[in-house]
């Protein structure tokens, strides 16, 4: 877990948050795209937890699991994405860790195969 020895030193990578805009599908929902430019400017600590192969819609899938924790930032649910190197995660959990008010804790997910 990366909060167990977490210090400002360790967030040496960058991230976006982001809500993603909303644009009707033409069948009652909605389609989710990023906005046009996402600035990765929290740093972050990021750290990969697993990966694995599924199937949707008959196609083989790819899921990769990252743990990710940036300093405290009030309001931030599983509403938001994360852009992380240029690829756009989805926010699973979200942890105020120790209800400290000092870090917060994803797990965020992106899957292959257009199922995001």
């Amino acid at each position: 877990m990366i909060t167990d020895d977490l210090s400002v030193n360790s967030l040496t990578e960058w991230i976006g948050l982001f809500l993603p805009n909303l644009s009707p599908d033409g069948a009652g929902g909605f389609i989710e795209a990023p906005p046009a430019n996402v600035a990765e400017d929290f740093p972050a600590a990021v750290q990969f937890n697993s990966g694995r192969e599924s199937y949707l819609s008959g196609q083989q899938a790819d899921t990769n699991e990252l743990e990710v924790v940036i300093r405290y930032e009030p309001g931030i649910t599983t509403a938001y994405r994360l852009s992380w190197r240029s690829a756009f995660f989805d926010i699973v959990t979200v942890e105020n860790v120790d209800a400290a008010d000092m870090w917060l804790r994803f797990i965020v997910v992106k899957r292959e195969a257009g199922s995001q």
